[in-house]
């Protein structure tokens, strides 16, 4: 279903400042409760820091008689001493904790994935604890969860993509274990409330980089009974978590819900492989060195911010042995698959410290790990005096699995205008030129393209086809693309999302699920699918989900495959194909527009020396 601007949410909640303690009487129920907090806490907290952080409120909700207004109490008991209210004793339970590991193995963005590094981090966290952990990898289109243990808790990190089947599977599990559901990851960084109003069932959300909170979060829970009171020492030590949102049957306690508290020290708590089923081991594992990237692409939401925090060497080495200690446990007498000593590194772009970055690739080789490939920039790549320093180095052979070095690059447009409209720097001329160094030097180098996004057209198509045909044949054998998007997704927490509605050009976002409730328009959230061309057929040509009836007409997956493959003149040949297509259809329509479309396609037979009385199929 198509969406105009005016269907769409101009701002996203993110969440609302202060520490508070809401309760309620019968006939308000927890959405109509959220609602109200939102409202009071920003117009009565607007931008004072200060406030937000040290002040404690709390507050009794009653329904008028004759109307649906809800009138707010505030206590005449201060909760300013709360904040002081920790439970800092060792824990008198030991809690069994599921962290779910979701995955869809129809995206083959999950295909390559080793063992994912923030459910690491959460056991081990857990550990410290003495908890009994186990991390369970959940195929959304599989069969039904089955822990080994009966959690007490179970911990998921959410993302927008997998949001709708994720909300399924927590919905089994609410009804088949009696437990607290525990919420993170990159959705509750960005659309905290739609998490907290359209995940029914969940109990806590806890955003940024959540270990800290989460190390405390289970020790409150592990403290005794937890009940809902706002005098039970369990509710009122959240107050002293941040960025946190407790969500009861008859209590709210919300702390500072508008902000993503980074872990104070991103080195502090170890990685655990204790409930981790040995076989999962076997993909090797994924193992994020820093947080935080400082580039300004206009389509990325900053999940951990723009401020890069890299941890500590010594901690990447307490990683890493972690990881050899368990494949040498379970896989004794040299039976380690070759494939589970790999590491694939998640940092946005690991060459932004080159020097750094020789030195966690000299930690990794020195405890018998490869690496599947460098992802980086091409900011990080300009320079001809910066490469010829960097490439030798990175095209050492042992680094990698096989010993084919490869480089992956965010590069994602391949002309002046387009890479400046995601907001990225670069420039046809330094692609060529950073792809002619990486062919000089054996380096495998992955081009990620978004093929088209909302103010794509043919002409543009063809220029960076140009390009991109261009480049293979200077590089042949070195030169790879990665059409990672066929159409931009313009994610409602992204500075594009805000400048199509700002465009007028809401009506090109084709949204999967508007999650919205009856009577509460302010927490409405689109789950967005892709944004679209104007051009019908240039969109059907590139995307396999095209919903149009031009779809019928062409073999998107064909067209992706052939980038894929280094089939580039052949996929410039469907180019000129679809431009055909269009033209022929609408000569009767818009006259102009054809004989447009005839131009460019002759233009570009002449260039490449085709023969245009031939169709190129």
């Amino acid at each position: 279903m198509n969406h105009t601007s005016d269907a769409l949410p101009s701002r996203i909640g993110t969440g609302w400042p202060g520490r508070w303690i809401v309760t309620w009487e019968p006939g308000i129920d927890r959405l109509a409760a959220l609602a109200a907090l939102k409202r009071i806490a920003r117009a009565r907290m607007p931008g004072n820091p200060d406030k937000s952080d040290r002040a404690a409120v709390f507050l009794h909700l009653y329904k008028s008689p004759d109307s649906n207004d809800i009138t707010p109490v505030e206590s005449e008991k201060t909760m300013d001493e709360l904040i002081s209210s920790e439970i800092d004793e060792p824990a008198r339970n030991k809690l069994k904790l599921a962290i779910l590991v979701l995955k869809d193995s129809r995206d083959t963005r999950w295909k390559s994935a080793g063992i994912p590094f923030t459910p690491l981090i959460l056991a081990g966290a857990a550990e410290s604890g003495n908890h009994e952990v186990e991390i369970r990898e959940c195929e959304l289109n599989g069969s039904p969860v089955r822990f080994r243990i009966r959690p007490d808790v179970i911990a998921v990190s959410l993302v927008e993509d997998l949001f709708l089947p994720t909300r399924e599977i927590l919905a089994d599990l609410a009804v088949r274990y009696s437990t607290r559901i525990v919420a993170g990851g990159p959705m509750t960084i960005l659309a905290p409330e739609a998490v907290a109003v359209h995940l029914p069932g969940i109990d806590f959300i806890l955003r940024g980089e959540a270990e800290r909170s989460f190390e405390s979060l289970l020790r409150i829970l592990a403290a005794g009974p937890f009940e809902d009171r706002p005098d039970d020492l369990s509710v009122r030590s959240i107050l002293n978590l941040d960025g946190c949102l407790y969500l009861g049957e008859s209590i709210i306690v919300s702390t500072g819900f508008d902000r993503n508290p980074p872990a104070p020290d991103t080195g502090k708590i170890p990685l655990s492989f204790s409930g981790l089923d040995p076989f999962r081991a076997r993909g090797g594992m994924e193992l994020s060195t820093c947080r935080g990237c400082p580039r300004s692409c206009f389509f990325c939401a900053h999940v951990h911010g723009r401020i890069p925090r890299t941890i500590p060497l010594e901690t990447i080495r307490r990683h890493l042995e972690r990881f050899r200690q368990f494949l040498d446990r379970h896989y004794p007498r040299g039976g380690i698959p070759a494939v589970a000593e790999t590491v694939n590194l998640n940092d946005d772009d690991i060459l932004r410290d080159p020097e750094r970055c020789m030195h966690i690739f000299g930690l990794i080789r020195s405890l018998g790990f490869r690496i599947w490939g460098v992802q980086t920039s091409l900011e990080s790549l300009a320079g001809a005096d910066r490469r010829s320093r960097l490439l030798p180095v990175l095209a050492d052979p042992e680094f990698y699995p096989g010993g084919r070095p490869v480089i992956w690059i965010g590069t994602d447009a391949f002309t002046g205008d387009r890479l400046r409209r995601m907001g990225k720097s670069g420039s046809p001329e330094e692609i060529e030129a950073i792809s002619l160094d990486l062919h000089r030097n054996g380096i495998l180098g992955c081009h990620y393209w978004i093929v088209t996004d909302a103010e794509s057209d043919w002409e543009e198509l063809l220029r960076e086809m140009e390009t991109i045909v261009r480049i293979g044949g200077r590089c042949p054998g070195t030169f790879r693309i990665m059409p990672n998007a066929a159409s931009l997704i313009p994610y409602p927490s992204t500075p594009i999302y805000r400048k199509r509605l700002e465009q007028g050009m809401g009506n090109r976002i084709r949204v999967r699920r508007m999650l919205s409730v009856d009577g509460f328009p302010e927490f409405d959230y689109p789950l967005i699918r892709f944004e679209f061309p104007e051009s019908p057929f240039l969109h059907a040509l590139v995307e396999p989900r095209a919903a149009v009836p031009e779809r019928f007409l062409f073999e998107p997956w064909a067209f992706l495959k052939d980038l894929q493959n280094s089939r580039f003149l052949q996929a410039l040949q469907r180019i000129l194909h679809g431009m055909q297509t269009e033209a022929n259809s609408v000569r009767g329509i818009s006259p102009e527009r054809s004989r447009h479309l005839e131009s460019l396609r002759g233009g570009c037979f002449g260039r490449f020396g085709m023969d245009p009385t031939r169709d190129p199929l």
